[in-house]
């Protein structure tokens, strides 16, 4: 944020709506009903507090003291607390402004000083110019020397804002150095850059500048059109502001001898001034209405102007402004006859004006001096005061004596009789005049000439200005068609990805009401030589239509779809063509096409008139186009969905018979054995009691058949706990996460103490394994579980494998536990190769392979562990196992 923004960039903000606080910032002293628009629309403490700045600086500007310091108090605290060190440090311009107002000059310094100070602190180079600056301006009317001194400091190439409110200060320096050429030059181009910048406040003060200069040329009109205009840009609560242009009003008015409007416009001012009795323009005011008094012979009324004058500014300390009270009083006291008393107030003045170094102040006094002494008859007296002042002017380079000085010494030497010497300084005066007229001419013609200059170029910058609001239009409107294309596409993306009805309709009539405005809404498919009625909404409520034929001569949609262009009407419509629906005064029907055949017909109705203009018409036929799509993608989708439902289901009964015939072939086998071994052990139970039955039992037959039936038992118990063991597999497939509790552990340690622990049959396959895990302790996770994974795979490479090396590796990756299982063995044949997580999927069938190790270790992954496994296997490249595990646990929970 910066103080003021240049017209340019005000556009190049309200272009790109990016930055609304910006823009609504800028505007508070040049548009200040938007400024409030802007700021009220944008949310959040931010925008508040700029808010609040912005109306301490209004409340400043119209002189609303108490209301401007509490708002700014709580623009700063609310910058503090959102930790904007910059934007507190722009509460000081605000601060400033106020100061000024409330006529507190040794404040206003300070602050500027502080300023300067903070914005270099806060590296910003450019506000601390602009402060600096500031101070210049503000020293310009008493301390060229330092004024000059912060110029010197100042880089004007830093930035356009620098270097215009540089060429302000110079302007000023040119306007108290008493080159009124030269300061109405600099004034008019300075008053073009305030307006530029937005600085609706300096500009009321550069208007009264340029009327006093003006004033100065002698352009007495010039000075009343600029104080006018100084006024009239005013707002009306900134009295203090628009005071310099009341003042140099009337002062163009007295010098034009028109008095009584002069005295009105001086009257009225001292009145809205009262409550600012110690500022200058009150001083400036009394002071010169007070010569207005006394140039109408009103002595008394120039005595209390003056003695009010003198009371004010010795109150504020204005020493300068003290001499000049003690000048008209000296004056009054003249011509009351006081002599005497006019030497005394004379002398006060003098000894005023020589402590404060006020050389224009001590040289009206002298002047003054130098008439009481000619009223009193004594001329040598007044050539004492006027001849040592001659002397002093002609040793500046450039000063000429006034014309008032040369008259007093025609009027002093024609008393002493030196008539040659009282004619010389008579023609002197009058030679004084006439170039005095001259260059007052001619610099007029300057001025107007930079007038007519600055009017030229304002001429041409309205030109490029409209030239570029023209180029911005035209880009508007490119970039609103762009817009609306790509929210075109965007929508259509929307409509093409809905693949069901039930949420393709609520889109499309979401998004329509979203661009245009619409009442009723109907989507109509062509089935057969009949239009159906898919979605109708009048206003939220559902509409139910029957079939219309397609030639129905009075429906709109059959005749959409039989002309198969585009139907628009206006104007109020019979409440006849819907049945419930009030009349409409906008139709709009618009044909659905695929592949050059009409398959539908969309229908909005709003109660607006003309609501369905040629944008809006090519807007609902894009989307048409869209819905066309849409529609053919929902019915495909139908029709897949329903072939997929068919396959899924044939793959479920295919599934479900692999998976009998697995769990049977798996089953049979042991089951047989038992059959086999029982019907043997019968036949040998059935030796057994015969031998028993016998007279004479043989103990060797006896203990062979035991022997026997022991031996058949052991063969029935294993093959019992085989076909049980492969039941308990099965059942694995279905366990549920809440068979074991999550806990807290390490898998590179679970990983190592399996790898220890089958160290033996690792050696016997003569396996080497390479281990590089990262440890995990703060893994939650279910132990048995991923024991279970872990056994599973180690078998996998154990049994299938047929690999020399195995290589473990564990690492933490974003929020998971990835551990990578690698080895060097035949690889999987099969394609693809995550068949073999399938349910009695194996190679060994008979073999001692079950189908199910990897099966179940999937489903121990995803549904106990609530992570991932999966392969990447060539044949003859080896087998990668890659299990994610997730850091926060199988159910999303952190430990505690």
């Amino acid at each position: 944020m910066r103080p003021f923004y240049a017209a340019s960039e005000r556009e190049q903000l309200a272009r790109q709506p990016g930055d609304p606080l910006a823009l609504a910032w800028a505007l508070r002293q040049l548009e200040p009903e938007r400024s409030v628009q802007l700021f009220a629309a944008l949310p959040g403490p931010l925008a508040r507090a700029w808010e609040q700045l912005a109306q301490a600086d209004s409340a400043a500007c119209a002189e609303d003291f108490e209301p401007a310091q509490a708002l700014l108090q709580s623009a700063g605290e609310a910058f503090e607390r959102l930790e904007l060190p910059h934007a507190h440090a722009m509460c000081g311009w605000v601060q400033v402004q106020l100061a000024w107002a409330r006529g507190e000059e040794g404040a206003v310094e300070a602050l500027l000083e502080g300023l300067i100070g903070r914005f270099v602190q806060l590296g910003e180079p450019e506000q601390a110019d602009l402060a600096r600056l500031e101070l210049a301006a503000r020293c310009a009317t008493r301390d060229l020397a330092r004024c000059r001194n912060l110029c010197a400091l100042v880089r004007a190439e830093r930035s356009a804002a620098v270097a215009a409110l540089l060429a302000m200060v110079q302007a000023l320096v040119a306007v108290h150095s008493g080159d009124s050429l030269r300061a109405a030059q600099g004034l008019l181009r300075a008053f073009e850059a305030a307006l530029d910048y937005g600085m609706r406040y300096r500009a009321v003060a550069l208007c009264a500048l340029l009327a006093h200069s003006f004033s100065g040329l002698g352009d007495l009109g010039g000075a009343a059109e600029w104080a006018q205009r100084g006024l009239d840009l005013a707002a009306p609560g900134w009295t203090l502001r628009s005071a310099a242009c009341r003042y140099e009003l009337g002062a163009a008015l007295l010098r034009q001898q028109q008095t009584d409007a002069a005295r009105q416009v001086f009257e009225n001012l001292i009145k809205d001034l009262q409550l600012r009795p110690l500022s200058r323009a009150m001083q400036q005011t009394r002071w010169s209405l007070g010569r207005l008094e006394a140039a109408q012979g009103r002595w008394g009324a120039a005595q209390a102007q003056f003695e009010a004058l003198l009371e004010g500014a010795q109150r504020a300390r204005f020493i300068d402004t003290q001499a000049e009270a003690l000048e008209g009083l000296s004056a009054c006291a003249l011509a009351a006859g006081q002599q005497a008393r006019a030497r005394e107030l004379l002398q006060q003045g003098l000894q005023l004006a020589r402590a404060g170094g006020y050389g224009k102040q001590e040289q009206d006094l002298l002047l003054q001096g130098a008439r009481i002494e000619l009223e009193a008859g004594a001329p040598a007296a007044a050539l004492a005061l006027l001849e040592p002042l001659r002397a002093r002017l002609q040793r500046i380079p450039g000063a000429e004596a006034p014309v008032e000085l040369l008259r007093g010494l025609a009027q002093a030497y024609e008393q002493l009789d030196q008539l040659a010497a009282a004619l010389q300084c008579e023609r002197l005066a009058a030679e004084r005049e006439r170039t005095e007229l001259t260059s007052a001419c001619e610099q007029r013609l300057q001025v107007l000439q930079t007038q007519q200059e600055l009017q030229h170029t304002r001429q041409e910058n309205e030109a490029l200005r409209r030239m570029g609001e023209a180029a911005a239009q035209r880009a508007a409107a490119a970039e609103h068609n762009l817009h609306t294309l790509e929210q075109l596409a965007q929508i259509g993306r929307g409509l093409t990805a809905r693949l069901q009805p039930a949420a393709l309709f609520p889109l499309l009539e979401r998004e329509l009401r979203g661009l245009l405005p619409v009442n009723v809404m109907m989507l109509f498919q062509r089935r057969g030589e009949q239009l159906e009625l898919l979605y109708g909404h009048e206003d939220g409520h559902d509409l139910a239509l029957a079939p219309i034929a397609l030639d129905d001569p009075h429906a709109l949609s059959a005749r959409c779809a039989r002309e198969d262009q585009l139907l628009c009407l206006d104007g109020e419509q019979l409440a006849s063509r819907i049945p419930g629906v009030p009349a409409t005064h906008s139709l709009l029907f618009a044909p659905l096409r695929w592949q050059d055949h009409v398959v539908g017909v969309l229908s909005l109705q709003a109660q607006a008139r003309s609501a369905y203009g040629p944008p809006e018409q090519q807007l609902v036929l894009n989307l048409a186009a869209y819905l066309a799509i849409a529609l053919e993608n929902c019915r495909a989708y139908e029709q897949v969905s329903a072939l997929q439902h068919e396959l899924a289901e044939r793959r479920r009964q295919a599934a479900l018979g692999s998976l009998v015939a697995g769990v049977a072939h798996e089953l049979n086998t042991p089951l047989g054995n038992c059959l086999l071994v029982l019907s043997a052990m019968q036949a040998q139970l059935q030796a057994l009691l015969a031998q028993v039955d016998s007279p004479a039992p043989k103990r060797s037959l006896l203990q062979s058949g035991c022997a026997d039936l022991a031996h058949g038992m052991d063969l029935v118990e294993r093959a019992l706990q085989r076909a049980a063991l492969l039941v308990e597999d099965f059942k694995g497939l279905a366990s549920q996460p809440e068979s074991e509790p999550p806990e807290a552990l390490d898998p590179s340690e679970l990983c190592q103490e399996l790898l220890r622990s089958q160290q033996g049959q690792l050696k016997q396959a003569g396996l080497v394994v390479e281990t590089r895990l990262q440890p995990a302790p703060g893994l939650l996770s279910r132990r048995h579980a991923l024991l279970e994974v872990l056994r599973a795979l180690l078998d996998n490479v154990l049994v299938h494998a047929a690999a020399a090396r195995l290589e473990v590796r564990g690492a933490i990756e974003g929020g998971h536990y990835r551990i990578d299982w690698i080895d060097n063995g035949r690889g999987i044949a099969v394609e693809p190769p995550e068949r073999v997580f399938d349910p009695f999927y194996s190679t060994r069938f008979g073999q001692g392979g079950s189908g199910l190790g990897l099966s179940v270790a999937l489903h121990r992954a995803r549904v106990l562990l609530g992570g991932e496994l999966q392969v990447q296997s060539q044949p003859g490249q080896g087998c990668h196992f890659l299990l994610s595990l997730p850091l926060a646990g199988p159910d999303g929970d952190q430990l505690s």
